[in-house]
């Protein structure tokens, strides 16, 4: 049985928002970033903390990779969480099962979500999630 919790994914008032320009090397195209918002990781346990160790990209594809790190406490060995449903800063939610999070054995939690914008999706404030 799937634990239950929640994952927040914030944007909070003092995230720094940017729009990007074109790459002329063809690497993939960044049209809007932000950093230090509000964003939930997993302990070992399957509880939540906050951390504002957040940056996000939204690429000109539509497509949005967001990576939060903070830190709890570990229990001796790594501890993973994947394709839980993450709230995702510019392209609302995800449930992309390629969504994971690494706690390592002393604690650090590593998330990554994978977001696709569609017509309606931009979340523009705090996002809930069930994993």
């Amino acid at each position: 049985m799937k634990k239950l919790a929640l994952l927040v994914a914030m944007v909070a008032s003092v995230a720094a928002v940017s729009v990007g320009v074109a790459s002329a090397t063809g690497d993939p195209t960044v049209v809007a970033s932000a950093d230090g918002f509000a964003c939930g990781v997993f302990t070992a346990d399957g509880g939540i903390i906050v951390t504002t160790n957040s940056h996000s990209d939204l690429y000109l594809n539509g497509k949005e990779v967001l990576h939060c790190i903070g830190e709890g406490a570990g229990k001796g060995s790594p501890t993973y969480f994947n394709g839980f449903l993450c709230g995702m800063v510019f392209t609302g939610l995800s449930d992309s099962a390629l969504n994971k999070d690494k706690v390592s054995r002393l604690g650090q939690s590593q998330l990554w979500c994978y977001g696709q914008a569609s017509g309606d999706a931009a979340s523009g404030g705090p996002a809930g999630a069930i994993g």
